[in-house]
């Protein structure tokens, strides 16, 4: 479900073949050389309608599409950093939670498999798909729904990049305090699913004190929703604990509400030298006591790596990535 645009970005090896939400219209859009259209009649279970000379239009109730055919040659969507090449089903970009879940409630009662992919930032191979599983791509999902300047919250959707977060509540004097080196391509729902720490891990924590509300959706297509502004909340379990870092294995994160802080009118930073790692600890003791719980952050970088850094730029142009053999 959702748009495909093939020229604009890497192209997807199977944007065809997916799901079709009941009482919904699902649009794909391709290019000429992208697929073989010798037969695009035998691409589906049921007729559609051209509507253009490169899209068409197909509606219906849920059905699995079936029998499309990538042409050779044609680049395949990184799954990481890495660049390994997507392998999957298919692709689908729900654009709210309740799509998610009926795409959920489908595979469920299908026995699909599912690996969610979010803004793929991580190094470890978390998004690596196999050929028999389906990908469901949060990108789509990308509405900052409300920024509350009186309870200092934001809400939005798990798709939203990280930096797009941190400049809104910036723009109204704000600031949320999660930030990390990917914050520019980061979505905000995979941050939640790895429980991500950044910079500012000392004074703020990780992003699980930073979150008020959440809404998931099980594997069973059930929305389960939390999304609750106040800070303090003895009201009964607080579920929404199980599905911050869980990385997706009990659920989908569609939606959290986040807590913000005043922001700051000063910012001092330093780099000091220290000539044992006995001593970090001190001045780690040093500066928590006599900056009066101020210490945001508190890094230690290896001579090693502080050498390698202050060296001559150096061109890395003639590496090549690995390949998936």
């Amino acid at each position: 479900t959702g748009t495909y645009h093939p020229q604009a970005g890497p192209v997807r090896p199977h944007p065809v073949t997916g799901l079709c939400i009941e009482g919904s219209t699902v649009k794909w859009e391709w290019s000429e050389n992208a697929f073989d259209r010798s037969s695009p009649g035998a691409f589906f279970q049921r007729p559609f309608t051209l509507t253009g000379p490169n899209e068409f239009e197909w509606s219906g109730p849920v059905v699995r599409v079936q029998k499309v055919r990538p042409a050779p040659n044609v680049p395949k969507l990184p799954t990481n950093h890495l660049a390994l090449p997507l392998e999957a089903v298919a692709v689908l970009l729900p654009k709210n939670t309740k799509e998610v879940s009926k795409i959920m409630h489908f595979c469920n009662h299908n026995n699909q498999e599912i690996i969610i992919h979010g803004g793929l930032t991580n190094l470890v191979g978390g998004t690596e798909t196999k050929k028999k599983q389906l990908v469901l791509s949060l990108e789509k999902m990308n509405k900052i729904e409300d920024l509350d300047q009186e309870s200092r919250t934001i809400t939005s959707q798990s798709g939203v990049i990280i930096e797009d977060l941190i400049n809104a509540a910036s723009e109204k004097n704000l600031l949320l305090p999660l930030n990390f080196g990917a914050k520019g391509s980061a979505q905000i729902g995979g941050a939640i699913s790895t429980n991500a720490g950044g910079l500012r891990v000392f004074k703020f924590g990780m992003i699980r004190h930073m979150i008020l509300g959440l809404e998931v959706v099980l594997p069973d297509g059930t929305i389960l929703s939390s999304m609750k502004k106040i800070l303090k909340d003895n009201s009964g379990y607080d579920l929404k604990q199980l599905f911050i870092g869980s990385e997706g294995t009990l659920g989908v994160v569609t939606k959290v509400i986040l807590r913000l802080h005043e922001k700051p009118s000063s910012r001092t930073s330093a780099i000091a030298g220290i000539n044992q790692y006995s001593n970090v600890i001190k001045l780690l003791k040093y500066l928590e006591k006599e900056l009066s719980g101020a210490l945001s952050g508190f890094e230690i970088m290896w001579k090693n790596t502080y050498d390698l850094m202050t060296l001559e730029p150096v061109s890395y142009t003639h590496l090549t990535l690995p390949t998936k053999a």
